[in-house]
């Protein structure tokens, strides 16, 4: 590409054109690209407001307190209703003394070890920014900056209903996690509450109220009556079970537990033999039965979402729930306060799904779909800003609606994809290719295109082997529908994955049938990428004039379509390919076009890696002051973008370059990155101009006076 037809882009940018990116072609880069911030988000949440129906329990408080004093590891084990987290709560707001951070995870959603880990990290101050980075190299971080003296960040982490990810690929983690943080652990400390236990040390197994624990809790809730100890007998000193039966009370018996109410509860609990999760059901189904019908519908209507529950989603529910509402099921049991919103008690949660029927369930799935679509963020950068997206997502899979799913998807996936959250994409992408019966072409299709991206995130994470496997089974759809428009695209993917693995033979044979494919169906942008990732296999192989054929080819078609993106990195690509040839002033050429068009459309990181780039070739032509101004301009960038292996490599060059420097002896050896090296530089000059021009001035003056004694 000349410098006219590059200045011709430039102008097209400045008049406004598109961006477009189409096909993937694997642009310039320097030794390695490094790893990029990713702000992990809604992973952290809020303990439940437990203050309203605490009574002190003053043995398992002391006790709690003693083990987070001494113990790595803290279980709280028990079966649902006995108030786990709410005990777990009083610890985490009475015990905080001496904790520099509190953090609590909630897995009533689903959480998996990644995200946990990566947000207890970024929380402490120690983000970790591998994004290939696999679990067992983020359970190595974590326990090490948990224990990290320097600075010591003394945390208290609650992992609130563990035992949720029992049936998850990511138990083993959490469970190793657990393990060796009881063996390791130091100052800070882990709290879990679950159902049953992780570690084989001893554990607080919590047990029912006792009596006077009991009366004191139904005296919270405002009963009267002689008959207490029968009731809290009954019920085990079961919490949940005595909440909702002091609801009861309070709407049967004028609150008061006499001969009747005692009469009652010993008739509803007899059938189950004191167990306490059965009398919950007993009772619960005696107090839905109690409601007013619109209150049982939008309880059954609350069920369908998995975050916390506000007026705004009741009333997506049911147009005309109140505050009150909420409140009203909260007052007897059925729903629990988190913060300022609402939760269903997961036993709770359970029985009210159970009485849903089919036709409900559906119509609750769409109205939360609705509730969502109308509440979209605009991208802030964060996976946070996409919540309404993958909530969407989530209940379009619960409807069996798998075309519509991946279209909700397809909202978001292009800036979490490029905010580097393959971790959180994977699974969704996992769900589709797992659940998904395509029953047309149409889906087909979108199967198809699921399981490319399904590809694509296993290369980005570095997992080779199974990009090759999701994307065969792309292709394999697309070649049974006859559908060259994603077979194209499909070969072009599996090439990038050989290469990704050294066979740089099969990369350049599917990038060789990806051209042959786009050419036949008239893919202009399938053309020019296919020849882009020629260029680079053949540079991979060192055929260096081969690779500068196929970019050249590659940049004249991305100028046609207007592919900034893809012109600035093909310009890149050839900087790098004359760079290896030794026609060093060709690469800063190339190089200097790259940069300019990379900031003419915002890609900052791509002009870090040109700067990086361009100070390789100066300094091959002897240019080592214009080279360390370039490492200067891509290590600041990189350090905007905290991509901390670039920045290293970025001090690297520049403590080489000014060491070359110095023994050119322009400037004395520096370490703080040249920023002194060029008024250094320049005062040299200066002085030894004046010097120059005070010899001279001397010598005309000695002339002067010969001249005048003649």
């Amino acid at each position: 590409m000349t410098k006219d037809a590059s200045q011709e882009v430039l102008n097209n940018l400045k008049a406004g054109g598109n961006i477009s990116i189409g096909n993937v072609d694997v642009g310039d880069q320097h030794h390695h690209y490094g790893s990029r911030e990713i702000t992990v988000s809604g992973v952290g949440g809020t303990p439940p407001s437990f203050e309203r129906y605490w009574v002190n329990r003053i043995s398992y408080q002391e006790r709690l307190a003693t083990c987070i004093s001494t113990t790595p590891v803290t279980e709280i084990v028990a079966a649902g209703g006995f108030g786990k987290s709410s005990l777990a709560a009083w610890a985490f707001e009475n015990l905080k003394g001496g904790f520099q951070k509190r953090l609590w995870v909630s897995f009533g959603q689903p959480r998996t070890f990644d995200r946990v880990a990566r947000w207890i990290l970024q929380e402490i101050g120690f983000p970790y920014r591998d994004l290939q980075a696999n679990e067992e190299m983020l359970l190595s971080e974590l326990l090490y900056r948990l224990n990290d003296p320097n600075p010591p960040v003394k945390t208290l982490v609650v992992l609130d209903q563990l035992e949720m990810t029992a049936d998850s690929a990511d138990h083993a983690w959490f469970e190793q996690f657990l393990s060796q943080w009881a063996e390791e652990g130091k100052e800070s400390r882990v709290l879990v509450t679950t159902r049953s236990a992780f570690l084989a040390q001893d554990s607080i197994a919590l047990t029912g109220m006792d009596v006077d624990e009991g009366s004191a809790f139904l005296t919270q809730e405002g009963l009267t009556g002689d008959r207490f100890s029968d009731l809290i007998t009954l019920a085990k000193g079961h919490p949940l079970l005595l909440k909702l039966a002091a609801s009861w009370t309070i709407e049967t018996y004028d609150a008061r537990v006499d001969d009747r109410a005692i009469d009652f509860f010993t008739k509803l609990f007899t059938n189950y033999a004191g167990d306490p999760k059965a009398g919950v059901e007993a009772i619960f189904e005696v107090i839905f039965r109690a409601l007013p019908p619109a209150l049982q519908n939008l309880l059954c209507g609350l069920s369908v979402y998995r975050l916390p529950i506000d007026v705004a989603m009741a009333q997506a529910m049911d147009e005309t729930a109140t505050d009150e509402d909420l409140e009203q099921l909260a007052g007897q049991g059925l729903l629990l306060l988190q913060g300022t919103r609402f939760v269903l008690h997961p036993l709770v949660a359970g029985l009210v799904r159970a009485r849903v029927t089919e036709e409900v369930r559906r119509d609750g799935h769409e109205r939360a779909i609705d509730y969502y679509s109308e509440n979209y963020q605009p991208w802030d950068g964060t996976i946070g800003s996409c919540r309404e997206e993958l909530e969407n997502f989530y209940h379009a899979c619960e409807l069996g609606q798998y075309q519509r799913a991946i279209e909700i998807l397809d909202r978001c996936f292009n800036q979490l994809e490029l905010a580097g959250e393959w971790r959180s994409l994977l699974p969704l992408y996992e769900r589709l290719t797992g659940e998904w019966n395509a029953v047309d072409e149409s889906e087909e299709k979108n199967l198809g295109s699921a399981w490319t991206r399904s590809g694509n995130l296993h290369q980005d994470l570095g997992n080779i082997e199974l990009a090759i496997d999701a994307h065969l089974k792309a292709q394999a759809i697309f070649d049974r529908l006859d559908f060259p428009e994603g077979k194209a695209p499909s070969l072009g993917n599996l090439g990038i994955a050989y290469q990704s693995l050294g066979d740089y033979q099969k990369a350049i044979d599917f990038h060789s049938q990806h051209n042959e494919l786009a050419q036949a169906i008239g893919d202009k942008r399938g053309i020019a990428a296919s020849l882009g990732n020629l260029g680079n296999a053949y540079q991979s192989l060192g055929d260096d004039q081969k690779a500068i054929d196929f970019h050249s080819q590659s940049i004249e078609i991305k100028q046609t379509i207007g592919d900034k993106k893809g012109i600035a990195n093909s310009l890149g690509s050839l900087g790098i390919a004359y760079d290896s040839l030794g026609d060093y002033q060709k690469a800063t050429d190339f190089h200097s076009q790259s940069i300019e068009i990379k900031q003419a459309i915002g890609d900052k990181a791509g002009v870090a890696v040109s700067f990086f780039n361009l100070g390789n070739a100066l300094g091959k032509l002897d240019e080592h002051f214009n080279a360390l101004q370039n490492y200067i301009k891509a290590k600041e960038i990189y350090e905007d973008l905290k991509l901390d292996n670039d920045v290293e490599d970025c001090k690297n060059a520049i403590r080489n370059c000014n060491q070359i420097i110095a023994a050119q002896r322009r400037t004395p050896p520096t370490l703080d990155d040249g920023y002194k090296s060029k008024p250094n530089y320049k005062k040299r000059q200066d002085r030894k101009r004046l010097r120059i021009l005070l010899f001279c001035v001397g010598i005309a003056i000695v002339f002067l006076i010969a001249w005048l004694k003649k």
